[in-house]
């Protein structure tokens, strides 16, 4: 109930839910109410998926909502890899951010098209989209601008 009504910080009922996992010993719920505040508030995926391993392995069966949960953290997490290779000064670091911003786009992907139209599937996959065309646009504003610098420094050519 804090966590519904306060969505920003989670420190009780993440406290809460971590102290329910002893008491409930052979409850997925716990796992999965982890596995949301990690995704959610602390935007942490290893900790969400370690979450959803747990309730797989106490026989829950992950469906569309852990699918999607799953797929809104890579979301975001990609979204994040967007705004540093933007801002990105050197050649191996925009190299780098492109390679981590590529794999999280398509995790994403990969985990949305299977249950596009469940809760906002559609929005998120279409959000992904606009990214993904985003950065094609700057990718090829940077090769245009790379072509532009090199035509000029081969115009003025220094003579012997």
């Amino acid at each position: 109930l804090h966590l519904a009504h306060n969505p920003p910080e989670p420190g009780p009922a993440l406290q809460s839910f971590q102290q329910s996992i002893p008491l409930l010993p052979k409850s997925p719920d716990p796992h999965l109410a982890l596995a949301h505040i990690y995704i959610y508030n602390q935007h942490n995926l290893g900790l969400a998926s370690a979450e959803f391993h747990a309730a797989e392995s106490l026989g829950y069966k992950l469906g569309p909502r852990e699918f999607e949960q799953q797929a809104d953290g890579y979301l975001y997490r990609a979204e994040q890899e967007f705004r540093k290779w933007q801002l990105a000064k050197t050649a191996p670091e925009q190299r780098r951010y492109d390679t981590l911003m590529q794999r999280d786009f398509e995790r994403a992907r990969s985990l949305y098209e299977p249950i596009a139209g469940f809760s906002n599937v559609s929005r998120s996959l279409e959000r992904l989209e606009n990214d993904l065309s985003s950065a094609e646009q700057i990718r090829e504003a940077r090769a245009r601008a790379r072509l532009e610098a090199a035509r000029k420094k081969s115009r003025y050519r220094r003579w012997r």
